[in-house]
């Protein structure tokens, strides 16, 4: 790998952490809205 400078290291550093979080953040949401859902289209019928 090249030699980066030491903004460029701190900003993909910063990038990967976010997008972790982002994908923990959606895993979140995705666990505790979808199960509603399924349940919803189950209760009228159009599953």
């Amino acid at each position: 790998m090249e030699q980066l400078s030491r903004n460029q290291k701190a900003a993909i550093r910063v990038a990967i952490v976010a997008s972790m979080l982002f994908d923990a953040l959606n895993q979140t949401i995705a666990g505790a809205i979808l199960p509603h859902i399924v349940s919803a289209k189950k209760a009228n019928g159009r599953f």
